[in-house]
Formats: structure tokens, C-alpha cells, sequence
């Protein structure tokens, strides 16, 4: 991981984790890797959320 980038819209938390992963296109890599880091995150919120989402197309990309 090396970058990480928190944004609030109402009540509802946008996390953006970024990887920088070689050669390889690394999605499988990613998604596991985020997948422990929220449950890490997860183990230790003091609030649980209603659901989450580890794959959210949240990037937008010019056209």
C-alpha cells in the first residue's frame, strides 16, 4: 500500500487504498490485501458499520 485517502459523505465513509504492485495487474492481490487490512480495522472500531464494500468503483476517471 502506498497511499490511503479517507473522505466523509454524510454518514457513509470512502476509504481509497492505493497499491503500487510491479508488473503484475494484482487485482486478486489487492482485494485480499485490503480485505485483512479492513478486518484489522474492523477488530478495533469502536462503531461496527451496517455493511461495507471492498470493491466500490469509486475512482473517476476523466473522459
Amino acid at each position: 500500500m502506498v497511499d490511503l485517502d479517507i473522505n466523509q459523505e454524510g454518514n457513509a465513509l470512502n476509504v481509497t487504498f492505493s497499491y503500487e504492485t510491479d508488473a503484475a495487474a494484482g487485482q486478486n492481490m489487492v482485494t485480499i490485501v485490503t480485505d485483512q487490512i479492513l478486518r484489522q480495522i474492523l477488530d478495533q472500531a469502536p462503531h461496527q458499520p451496517t455493511e461495507y464494500y471492498i470493491e466500490g468503483n469509486m475512482i473517476k476517471r476523466p473522459t
